[in-house]
């Protein structure tokens, strides 16, 4: 076994056995990663207290070759997100962050620039207004599409590739081929999402949006339904991941009662 030290996001805890957790962690160093952390639910052990989730950890850790369920030696909380905890809301959209960041990414798979980008969503979640949540989460989503290889084509047609082709207050996204179809090049039997206009040029502002811009933005509920649902068909197309996020139902079900 070799021992390593990372930075690492608490993504999961499952409870194990009477006293311990498995935890699967979003590590700097390594990608996604499982570790067991013995005694932890003990009180008195020095692993209690520093694993809650979202949380930013900094961990040492014995790695086994012939497993991907390591063993966690030593943990310090670096930052944690005080606010997510004490908001549902806030601790429904943060979930929907690492649901589909563990779905989408592999054992030990590096993945550059994904760690930072998703500590920085989880703290913008923690700390911006509740109205603008939305606008946190579907950039995310975005970007994080993009960093796996499922980057939409949204600024001209997929098929002729034509910018000027892209006219109308309504567009199509095809899932099947990744991007915006004009109506020149939509074809009769396939399936398509409507898109109105200003969701898509919300959706070209949000794959490349800094924070300044986010904190500005304005979405209604229709946009953010139909930015959601065309994400998340991408996905279930390309990645397979199912269309709809758990942790954003359990939200959305609450909000309507």
């Amino acid at each position: 076994m070799n021992i390593f030290k990372t930075l690492a996001i608490v993504l999961k805890s499952e409870n194990w056995r009477e006293t311990s957790k498995i935890l699967t962690l979003f590590s700097q160093r390594f990608g996604k990663i499982k570790v067991i952390a013995k005694g932890a639910r003990d009180p008195k052990s020095r692993l209690a207290g520093n694993l809650e989730l979202f949380s930013q950890i900094s961990i040492v850790f014995y790695k086994k070759e012939s497993t991907d369920l390591h063993l966690l030696s030593q943990v310090d909380l670096i930052q944690p997100l005080p606010k997510i905890q004490d908001d549902l809301k806030r601790f429904s959209y943060a979930s929907a962050v690492t649901e589909l960041l563990n779905k989408l990414t592999e054992s030990e798979e590096v993945h550059p620039g994904l760690f930072n980008l998703t500590w920085e969503t989880l703290e913008n979640i923690n700390e911006a207004p509740q109205n603008k949540l939305d606008n946190y989460l579907w950039a995310y989503v975005l970007k994080l599409a993009s960093n796996l290889g499922y980057r939409p084509k949204l600024s001209a047609c997929i098929s002729c590739n034509k910018k000027e082709a892209l006219s109308g207050e309504y567009l199509f996204f095809s899932s099947e081929q990744g991007g915006i179809i004009c109506k020149n090049c939509v074809q009769e039997g396939s399936f398509y999402l409507k898109l109105s206009r200003k969701s898509w040029e919300a959706m070209k502002s949000l794959l490349i949006s800094q924070n300044s811009y986010l904190e500005s933005l304005t979405l209604n509920k229709k946009q953010i339904s139909e930015i959601s649902d065309t994400i998340l068909s991408l996905l279930e197309y390309h990645a397979h991941l199912p269309k709809s996020l758990k942790s954003l139902e359990f939200w959305e079900k609450l909000a309507e009662k």
